[in-house]
């Protein structure tokens, strides 16, 4: 390790290389919740540590109903003021 920032990696073809250790672990993070999210049974006892927060898969995807629409009835002057607010 060098200045507390990079892990010095020796390759089978005898060269050096400097890996950013923050960097290294924001990637695993990453491909570990990529895996939570696309991979369907994974997240349930799956838990990601980003930066400064841990993740559980749990909180990652969370199930929730879908309700259909509900129909409501606005004025024209509703309406104008969505319009102009959305």
């Amino acid at each position: 390790q060098v200045d507390s920032k990079f892990i010095i990696v020796k390759t089978e073809c005898e060269k050096l290389l400097a890996v950013d250790q923050h960097a290294a672990d924001e990637r695993v993070a990453l491909e570990k919740l990529e895996h939570a999210l696309f991979c369907a049974d994974s997240h349930d006892g799956l838990e990601v540590r980003m930066t400064k927060r841990k993740l559980l898969g749990h909180d990652i995807l969370k199930q929730s109903a879908v309700y259909p629409p509900n129909r409501v009835a606005l004025s024209t002057s509703q309406v104008q003021t969505l319009r102009h607010n959305f």
